[in-house]
């Protein structure tokens, strides 16, 4: 955030489950006004009603759930894309609004939570720019930088 200062402004962090079970870091994220992307443990505790009990994350969106959502698309430029189908839930942790994603990727049926707080993003997106942080050593792994 300090970045800001200096011109360089990120399109919106990505992370791993390691930095998604952070709530606290989450919060701060998320009062900064910064968009965010990241894995969360499947056991993370998440409310989809006000008031409402604590369920875990792979509980509120199953597999089964992606299996039935909308495709996605990860390009890919040395191999084939890879496709993946999601779904996503409006849930609230500790008094903040976010949106859980489940998704899978169809040649592996792999799946994978995410908690993201740019709610007005295509669903699309979401798993798609989750899942791009982990790429090829002859690119960059940090997310899209924007100059001011």
């Amino acid at each position: 955030m300090r970045l800001d200062g200096s011109g360089v402004r990120f399109d919106w962090p990505v992370f791993d489950e390691g930095y998604g079970s952070k709530v606290p870091f989450l919060r701060v994220l998320d009062a900064a006004g910064r968009r965010f992307v990241g894995e969360v443990p499947v056991r993370s505790a998440v409310v989809t009603t006000a008031g409402g009990p604590s369920q875990r994350a792979d509980e509120v969106l199953t597999a089964e759930d992606a299996t039935r959502g909308p495709v996605f698309r990860l390009p890919r430029k040395t191999v084939g894309d890879s496709r993946g189908r999601a779904a996503s839930r409006a849930i609230e942790v500790r008094g903040c609004r976010w949106l859980l994603v489940a998704a899978i990727k169809e040649a592996t049926a792999e799946v994978k939570h995410f908690a993201t707080n740019a709610r007005e993003e295509p669903l699309s997106r979401i798993p798609a720019a989750a899942l791009r942080r982990a790429t090829s050593s002859t690119s960059s792994v940090w997310p899209r930088v924007k100059r001011a």
